[in-house]
Formats: C-alpha cells, structure tokens, sequence
C-alpha cells in the first residue's frame, strides 16, 4: 500500500481540516500522516518555480513534531495519532485480508452450522453472541469461519466489518432489522407520509440504487429524462459486476451509436422504463411479513452504501461494539512448556523452529526440505500457466474443466486451491460447474462437504454419494481441494494424474508444498500445473526486481498489473520462472515467520514468571476465593491478565520496542523471577533484538528500493521534460524563420 500512502493522507488531511484541526500547515499534516513521529519534512518556497513547474528553490528542514507539539491541543494530537495509525496500520492491515478467508460474516449457513457443531446448549441462533453475528469474525480458511475467535481491537473490527457488509451487502436478516427500524422511525414522526424523514431516506436508498419507488418520480432528470448524478456511476458499477462476475454477457456492448448499453439496469429515465422488480412499495405500505418483497428489496439495495452506512452506525456498531478491559491470555507455551506437562513427546503437523523454548529445538529429518524444493522447481512435474488480465472465478473454472491437455499431457485430475481464488461458491456448486462445463471423460467430482467428508458429486442424474460407496475408477475422477483442506486431505489419484494449482497473495513455500503433496505420486508420474493470476505475478516480479542489482534493473512499477502483452511476453524459462515462484514463497515464510518469532519470544519471556506465579496458585488452590486468601495470591493471578489499552496515545514520541516493553514487564514482575530466571530472559531479549533489527533492516531496504525506483522515474521525467523543451524550441526557432 505504500504507493496508496501519499494520496490517503491527503484525503485524510481534508478532513482533519473539516473536523477543526486547522493551525498546522496541510503539507505539515500530510508530513506527519505519511511519515510518523520521526521525520523532518523538506519543505521549498513554492515561489521558487520556473514556468514548466521545475523546482527551484533550496529545501529547508522542519521539525514537524516540535510544530504539532506547540499548536495542538491534547485531543486534537489523539485524532491526529489515531489517523497516522489508521493510515500505516490499520487500513493495510484490514485491506490485506480476504473476505470469508481470512475474515467475513457469518451466513445463515454458518451459524446453523455453528449452532449445530459449537459449543453451548440451546437451539436456533441462542448460542451464537451477538457479537460474532452483527460483526465480522476470524476465519481459518475459505469458508470456514472461527467456532469461537473474535478480533479484540476496536480498529480492526470496525474497519473489517464495514469491508465485509461492502463487499457482501446486507444479509436478509440485515435488511429486515433496517426496514423495521425506518418503519418505527417514521410511525414516531408527523406529517404527510411520504415526506417524513424516515420515508425520505427509504425514497432516497432505492433511488440511489437504481429502482423507483411507487408513485414518485426522479427528483432531478436531464433533458433526455434520465437521472445525470448516478447515470456514470451505475455504468461503472455495472462493468464492474460483470468483469469480476466474468459474464460476458453483461460486460460492455456497444450499441450502433458507440453508446454503451447494459444487460443490467441502468439508472435514471421515466417510471415506465422500469420494471417491476424495480418498482419498490412505499416504506408506509412495506409488508415485511412478505417474503417476496423482502426477496425484491434485498435484492436491489443490500449492496446501497447509504443502506450499509446507516446499518452499520444505527444497530450493528451501538449494539455489539463492547469490549472489555482486560483478558485472561493463554498460548502454545501452556502446551509446549513445563507449566502444565511435564513430558511432552511433540507437537503435530509441519516441523518448525517455531516451538517454546522448554520444548527444545525442532529435529529435521535430513534431506526433506531440499527433496520438496527439488521437485518443486523441476519442470518436468511442475508447469506454469498465466491466466488472463480479467480472470474470475468462473473463468478459472472453465479453464480447468475445458482443458483436455496436449503436448503430453493429459487434462487436469484435480483442483488444488492453495490460493483461495475459488470464491463465493460451495465446494458442491464447484463440482458441478466443472462438470457442467467440461471435464470429458470424468464420471464425477469428488468434494469435501461441511463436516469434511469425501463426497462425489455423480454426473449420471446429479446424484451425491460418499466416495467410498461411488465405485468410480481413479482416472475416471476428479477432484477438487478448497482452501480449507489443501493440508492433511488424501484422496487418491491416478498414477498419471496432473492436478491444476492456485497461488494467492499470503501463500508460503509450506503452504504450496503442502498443497502440491496432495498429489502422492508427485515426481513418480504425477504433475502439477500453478495457475498464476496477474496479481500474484506482479508480486513476484517485484521481489525479482529487488534481488537484482541495480545495473541490472530495469524501470519497474510495483503496484501496476502486467499487461496482456506483458503475460504473453515473459521470457523467463520454465526452470526461472519457477525457481522465482520459489524464492516469492520462501520470502512471504520468511516475513510471516519474523512476525510469529517476536510474539513467541514475547510468550517465552511472559512464560519465565508465569511459571512461577502458577506454582503459587497450584499451592494454595483450596484457599483461593475464601477468607484465608491473601494479596499474594491476587497478585499471582494478575499475572496471567493481560491489560486491553484501548485508549488513545497523546504522545508524538517513538514508541517502544519488544525488548524495552518486556524490560518494564521484567520490572512489576520481579516477585516472580527467582534465581537463574534472569539469564534465561536475558538469553530471549537478545534473540528478540535480533529479530527487530531483522525487521527495521527489511523495512530500511524497502524504503532504500522505493527510493531508487522514484528516483529513476523522475530522472525519466526530466528527460522527457527536456526532449520537449528542446522540441519546442525547434518549433520557435522554425517559427522565427519562417516569419
């Protein structure tokens, strides 16, 4: 998002000004928003430019903080922190995430799923919070949403919930809660009907979003009788759908004027150039009881972001946006350390040095790691094939089921989604697109249902049976792997089976191994073909480009997508293109690693005097909540509370690091750390300084690269500046001749 960053905090800056935050300069907030607490901005006297808006003048040094120090207020420097941190953390951090991957809304399918299989006692929606159903929650892959997790901080909820309600719209439950709420708004106000507030504001979503409401007409038409304000925008939203919904037959067409025309309604004209599905009942005559009202209703606003906006501020933020102040806190250091076992045999799953110190170091079993990066970068098992600048869901699929191989190859036995790209789909919708669309020669579509069974899906009368029941031939199969199960997932496969493979944004070289290693016979006659999508390559590219050395470089920007032309260009052979997807993977395991090693070393170091503060509970167990209890134990269960500071800061300071945060918890625990304790922290606070200026180190050559790669532009641009200084005088000098 760092080319996202300068334009946002523009935007930001108006509407600090808006809010009253005017005695510091706009460029001294911009300043501030991009660059924090320790920067001093290069400020030029604007008067200092030539005619072709060339700089001119000499830069001067300005000490922002000293400046904001000075002129603003105590609550004034709090919404301005409270910006920075959303501008630098909380908005890349809530855009990086993929909705119903990573977060989203629980459906109604969810929550009878939830209520089936979760914890609790109670029928229908009782057993699930409030909470966890009006606001977005964590998921642990696509699909599959948390049984019990929620996000604790305020931020991220809000910002992750007003993404997921945006990208999916109001649930029907959503807009029935709305509708009834604008209905007892208006029952409450006086005067005409349809000219209450309430009725004013129902009138004003349904036009917003595309429909007309019975017996009104549009406030403001143009002269050829269609609404002017909306008209681009609905076009755009349009396009839109159609291009990510990849339906040709709503993209774009061109009528015989060179107008632009949709299959899909247009905003604006008079009441009889609409139909009746977008003709909405007034609020006052809304039967909510009616499901076929609803039905229409939803259909045409859930998506409105006035409906959304007032939604989420009137009922879902007032309602669930409760917190408390502290937490009890718990992690893998209870499993892994001595505090609650003392003999503890492994954990399962992937090996990794990502354990608790008293667990000892992970034993490797030798050659593994090069074995699967070995077969992974062969190209004779491993393919690549780039799909196309608009892609979607549905395309991915056609182009797997309508793949019949060649050149040797067979077509595709498996679907691999490593990547998440298969989206807004169940895994049963899946499997009969692709047989609805192609996979000739393939009986049926083996998936996993909701409770992680093998089922398949039967192209013979559309019939589900369990796999193990079907009696269809392996190469007669195919298989589709969700997100959710491209890890411990086996179901056999042909001896010459290829498998088609996914790679998303946020995917390691483990992730991949894991879902390529579906395939058993991997290297042993078995293939796997990665489908790379543009944005996947431009990531990729851009980690290129910063291992190369900068005579070897060439202009790169990162943040635009290759071009059709660039996709069907790429001159790297298979063995580079490969060894580069490699590298890519290894790096994102290498960042999201750093991230876990510091909040491990922070467990580790909590662990030395929890250790300690629990044995002292286990001891007086039987006095604990009677008379005899005393302040010693109070102060032990303190210890495994963690403060939720949800306030604030007011400070323009540098804030702490791991190491200084952990010292001033080493101090307030000192009851708790006996002897010998302190080398084992002091041990820990030096492996959590490395790792933090590991960190700094990665970010410092970030920002070293983009400097680079500006500075290259601009040298670009001055170039072409002086070509068309040289141009024009030409041009002058063959004026004056002539004349």
């Amino acid at each position: 998002m760092t080319h996202l960053l300068p334009p946002l905090a523009k935007y930001a800056t108006v509407w600090l000004r808006m809010i009253g935050i005017t005695k510091i300069l706009p460029a001294d907030l911009e300043a501030f928003l991009v660059n924090g607490s320790s920067h001093r901005r290069n400020t030029v006297d604007q008067s200092q430019f030539n005619r072709r808006g060339h700089r001119g003048g000499v830069e001067q040094k300005r000490d922002v903080v000293a400046i904001m120090k000075r002129e603003l207020s105590d609550s004034d420097i709090k919404v301005v922190n409270l910006t920075h941190q959303h501008l630098i953390s909380f908005l890349p951090h809530v855009l990086s995430k993929i909705n119903r991957v990573s977060f989203g809304l629980l459906e109604s399918g969810d929550l009878h799923y939830l209520t089936r299989n979760g914890a609790g006692h109670g029928s229908g929606n009782a057993i699930v919070a409030k909470r966890r159903r009006l606001l977005a929650v964590p998921f642990t892959a696509l699909d599959v949403p948390s049984q019990a997790s929620e996000f604790s901080n305020p931020e991220v909820v809000i910002g992750l919930t007003t993404l997921a309600y945006r990208l999916i719209g109001l649930r029907r439950s959503d807009l029935v809660t709305y509708l009834s709420q604008l209905k007892e708004d208006m029952a409450r106000q006086t005067g005409v009907p349809d000219q209450r507030e309430a009725s004013l504001r129902y009138d004003a979503i349904v036009e917003a979003s595309g429909g007309l409401v019975r017996g009104r007409r549009r406030q403001f038409k143009t002269s050829l009788g269609k609404s002017s304000s909306n008209d681009d925008l609905q076009r755009a939203v349009n396009m839109r759908d159609a291009i990510c919904e990849g339906n040709e037959e709503d993209e774009e067409e061109e009528s015989s004027d060179g107008s632009s025309t949709f299959n899909s309604t247009e905003l604006g004209g008079d009441d009889e150039e609409y139909t009746i599905r977008n003709r909405m009942w007034p609020l006052q005559m809304l039967d909510l009881e009616d499901p076929d009202q609803v039905e229409e209703l939803h259909a045409l606003i859930a998506k409105c972001p006035l409906c959304i906006k007032d939604y989420l501020n009137g009922h879902v933020f007032p309602e669930a946006m409760d917190f408390q102040v502290s937490k009890f806190a718990a992690s893998g250091q209870e499993l892994g350390g001595s505090i609650l076992f003392k003999h503890r045999l492994g954990f399962s799953g992937t090996p990794s040095d990502l354990l608790p110190e008293e667990f000892g170091p992970c034993v490797y079993e030798e050659g593994d790691e090069a074995e699967m990066l070995n077969t992974l970068t062969d190209p004779s098992v491993v393919s690549v094939v780039n799909l196309p600048i608009l892609w979607s869901v549905g395309k991915l699929l056609d182009q797997v089921a309508m793949d019949a191989g060649g050149a040797g190859q067979a077509g595709y036995h498996a679907l691999i989604d490593c990547g998440a790209l298969v989206t807004g789909l169940s895994n049963e919708a899946v499997a009969r697109h692709l047989l609805e669309r192609g996979l000739e020669g393939m009986e049926g579509c083996v998936f996993l249902d909701r409770s992680d069974r093998k089922m398949i899906l039967m192209r013979d009368g559309w019939r589900i049976l369990p796999l193990s029941r079907c009696g269809v031939a392996k190469h007669r199969r195919f298989s589709f792997y969700d997100q959710a199960h491209t890890t411990g997932m086996d179901i056999k496969q042909a001896l010459q089976a290829r498998a088609a493979l996914t790679l998303g944004k946020d995917i390691t070289f483990r992730d991949f191994a894991q879902g390529a290693y579906r395939m058993r016979g991997i290297g042993k006659g078995q293939t796997v073909t990665v489908l790379l999508v543009p944005e996947v390559l431009r990531l990729i590219n851009t980690e290129v480009y910063k291992a190369k050395h900068p005579s070897q470089r060439e202009p790169l920007q990162t943040h635009v997508l290759p071009s059709q032309s660039d996709l069907a260009s790429q001159t790297n052979s298979p063995s580079d293109m490969l060894n580069d997807i490699a590298a890519w993977l290894t790096i994102n395991a290498l960042h999201s690693e750093n991230l876990q090693v510091q909040v491990l070393l922070e467990q580790s170091i909590k662990n030395v005097w929890r250790k300690r503060a629990f044995s002292v509970l286990v001891s007086n167990h039987k006095v604990i909540g009677t008379k005899e209890s005393s302040g010693t134990l109070r102060r032990a269960l303190e210890v495994f509370k963690e403060p939720l500071d949800l306030d604030v800061d007011n400070s323009l300071g540098l804030k702490p690091y791991l190491v200084e945060r952990m010292e001033g918890e080493r101090v307030g625990q000192k009851e708790y750390i006996i002897d010998g304790a302190n080398l084992v922290i002091d041990k820990l606070m030096g492996m959590a300084s490395q790792s933090q200026r590991r960190t700094d180190g990665v970010i410092l050559l970030d920002s070293e690269q983009e400097q680079e790669q500006e500075q290259e532009q601009e040298q670009e641009q001055e170039q072409e500046q002086a070509q068309e200084q040289e141009e024009e005088q030409e041009q002058e000098q063959e004026v004056a001749l002539v004349v």
